[in-house]
């Protein structure tokens, strides 16, 4: 009999699939994703192993239209463990098993674990041996790897993850390719490196001859010669210590576009902390190189705002590049800390597709000093491994430069790629940093009021509105806090960079959002008491493009409610403690006091860097390789579960619902078939609110819920234009307007 991979429409087979052609497919393409970093063979033997179970005249019924479930993902991985050896069947089997549900836990706690289910009954699959099991090779050649025996387990589970996305991609690549073609011939070819590279010399030629004569540029210039010129280095781990202004974000990708072309590496990776500052960076890039070659992927992006497109092509552009979110297929990728690393360490088909497209690429980290302290020793460990096994270079691109040395492999040594560092950051020294004593919100609103142009950073939302409230009403006051959507925020930013342009009052009191990468120059700074490389981070919004003699930053200990507790805390303890012990003629923001401080951040207590004990947990026994994939991947999270998001009405008045963005997107989400896409088109007009902040405005009757975890704030007067949204204290009166 014929043996199917996939039904088509047509009754007489038609269209169906062979599984014997598809099995070849998956793994031929998984052999050529992998064969970038040594795992062509492992990855072909998970490729032609994958559905075997499909074999079995139970599911061959099933795709003619019988009900019954059939487990087909266990019988390949159970061929796996017995041909290739505990160490190497138990990798394989775990990619194989997890091919469709996420790779299982080791062990067999549970039915569901790996080695739970390799002990289980499955339907007789043995057909196979008539067609494949010539196609078979049990002394094929095993990666070739560089092993650090204390993480040997870890390196392990990445080398799973890595076949893994080579597998799960080529599966649905080729099953998207005979179900829909149309889909499938969506996903466009971008440009080589090396021709963006040319656009990108192209544009910094005319950058930089049209750039003034100034000291500052002049500096710049310097910056950026540096980073053209380490391109041609060797692969590895590198630092780009540069000061906030010093253009570090043209200049690195020089540095990784000039390295790429030179090792062949396939595509830029650009990390940012914050969504709240990656618009600017990846509008930058897609003016340099083009629309269709930059991927910008993070929960709050909108396939719509377009450098270059037209009219005619924006659709197909949009389709396109929401299909290259699936796996990264894009040479410019700018991403978020949490989509990346939370990606690296999923287990789940959905997130892990990309990984093989992390390999063989340049991996900047924007804002080093914001890698996640709790999750610090994991994150390091996996960069650490993508140098030294998938053929990656890694650039910690930061002004306040963290201690990372002891976090690495002694086999990996740290180069900076700055010459004369010392000198370059007494060169940008523009401003000088006072530390002020408590501080009361009266008395801080003195200040800031006294000011023409001001800006006042502090660490909580609630500070933040007390603050604002204090001087509402004062003219060019301005509030910025993540109490407000992404909308808002933007054309909040917008009206800050216009009023300073035309040297009009602006006083803005803002949390820490505005601290990393956001690109307003105030000529006075005040900061709430914090750690160090957020004062640096302020400091870099003061005086930023020079034109003053001195910029001045007052660092002030708040009120209480301008100090929580936790990390916050502890970071400004630390930084309070460096500033006391400052020696003569030592600036706070020079080398020495920076890694001073993050050496009393990361050695107070070591467990502090591995809050879920990840590293901890990853161990290779003397009988099995039992690891838990499906563990690590929940308590992997970054963003720790604790907030709803509330879709807020901004920009909307009472009578015209039927002609706002919000209406036609509700209407998409109450018929669409496929939701995700269209909750992704909320992310603009969403709001996090704390479990307890979520329970007021359900007590209040402010929340509506049209759709299945979507949740919509309907009392549009708790939405404040000039502040975003305001959490009641009290339950409101039922008879006020709604807005939906």
């Amino acid at each position: 009999m014929a043996y199917y991979g996939h039904s088509g429409e047509n009754l007489d087979k038609s269209d169906w699939q062979t599984l014997k052609d598809h099995l070849v497919n998956v793994s031929e393409m998984a052999g050529k994703f992998a064969e970038g970093f040594g795992a062509k063979e492992m990855a072909e033997m998970a490729g032609i192993l994958h559905d075997i179970g499909k074999y079995s005249n139970a599911f061959q019924s099933r795709l003619e239209g019988s009900g019954i479930r059939v487990n087909h993902s266990t019988a390949g991985a159970k061929e796996a463990f017995a041909m290739c050896g505990k160490l190497w069947g138990t990798s394989l089997a775990y990619a194989i098993s997890g091919h469709h549900g996420g790779i299982p836990n080791g062990g067999k706690v549970s039915p569901s674990d790996l080695h739970g289910r390799l002990q289980s009954e499955v339907k007789d699959y043995s057909a196979y041996k008539s067609e494949i099991f010539s196609l078979l090779n049990d002394d094929w050649n095993k990666p070739r790897m560089e092993i650090e025996n204390k993480i040997v387990a870890f390196q392990m589970a990445n080398l799973v993850r890595m076949v893994y996305s080579c597998l799960v991609d080529a599966d649905f690549l080729d099953t998207e390719s005979v179900l829909d073609e149309k889909r499938s011939h969506m996903r466009k070819c971008s440009e080589s490196i090396e021709e963006l590279f040319h656009r990108f010399e192209k544009h910094m030629d005319i950058l930089q001859n049209n750039a003034s004569s100034t000291s500052i540029n002049s500096q710049r210039r310097h910056i950026y010669d540096c980073c053209y010129k380490k391109g041609l280095n060797d692969r590895g781990l590198f630092s780009l210590t540069v000061p906030t202004g010093g253009g570090k974000t043209l200049s690195s990708m020089a540095f990784a576009l000039r390295h790429a072309k030179k090792h062949g590496l396939k595509r830029i990776i650009y990390v940012i902390p914050f969504t709240s500052i990656i618009e600017q960076n990846a509008d930058v890039f897609r003016k340099i190189f083009g629309d269709e070659n930059v991927l910008e992927h993070h929960s709050s992006y909108q396939f719509e705002n377009f450098a270059n497109a037209n009219e005619n092509s924006i659709d197909d552009l949009q389709r396109s590049l929401r299909l290259a979110t699936e796996n990264w297929e894009s040479p410019v990728v700018v991403t978020t800390n949490v989509q990346f690393f939370e990606s690296l360490f999923s287990n789940k088909p959905s997130k892990c597709r990309k990984l093989h497209n992390i390999a063989n690429s340049v991996i900047i980290l924007d804002e080093a000093q914001m890698l996640p302290f709790e999750y610090l020793k994991p994150a390091v460990s996996m960069l650490g491994d993508f140098v030294m096994n998938y053929h990656s270079s890694v650039v910690l691109c930061t002004a306040t430069q963290p201690s990372l040395n002891p976090f690495f492999s002694d086999r990996l040594n740290i180069s900076e790629i700055i010459d004369n560092q010392e000198e370059l950051t007494k060169d940008f020294k523009r401003v000088s940093v006072y530390y002020i004593d408590m501080f009361s919100n009266e008395k801080l609103k003195e200040r800031i009021l006294s000011e023409h142009q001001v800006l006042c950073i502090v660490n909580t939302r609630r500070h933040a509105a007390a603050l604002y409230r204090l001087m509402e009403g004062e003219r060019g006051v301005i509030h910025l806090s993540a109490r407000m959507c992404p909308a808002h925020r933007r054309e909040a930013l917008k009206r800050i960079k216009t009023l300073l342009s035309e040297n009009a009052e602006c006083r803005v009191v803002s949390t820490q959002l505005v601290e990393a990468g956001v690109d307003i120059d105030f000529p006075v700074v005040y900061r709430a008491s914090a750690g160090l490389d957020s004062i640096a981070q302020a400091a870099g919004r003061c005086n930023r493009e020079g034109k003053l003699k001195e910029g001045k930053v007052f660092v002030f200990e708040p009120e209480k409610m301008g100090m929580p507790g936790g990390w916050l805390s502890s970071t400004a303890a630390r930084g309070r403690e460096i500033i006391r012990s400052l020696k003569a003629n030592e600036d706070v923001l020079d080398s020495g006091p920076i890694q001073r401080y993050f050496k009393l951040l990361y050695w107070e207590d070591e467990k502090l860097l591995d809050k879920k004990r990840i590293m901890e947990r990853s161990r290779l026994g003397d009988k099995d390789f039992i690891y838990p994939f499906s563990d690590i991947a929940k308590d992997f999270k970054l963003i720790e579960n604790d907030m709803v998001s509330v879709i807020v009405p901004y920009g909307l008045k009472s009578d015209d619902l039927k002609h706002h963005k919000l209406e036609s997107i509700f209407n998409k989400l109450r018929f669409s078939k496929y939701k995700k896409g269209v909750i992704n088109e909320l992310q603009p007009y969403t709001v996090q609110v704390y479990r307890h902040e979520f329970k007021k405005l359900i007590e209040a009757g402010a929340l509506e819920q049209p759709v299945d975890g979507i949740y919509l704030l309907v009392r549009g007067n708790l939405y404040k234009p000039d502040m975003g949204l305001e959490i009641p204290d009290v339950a409101y009166r039922q008879d006020e307007e709604l807005v939906f």
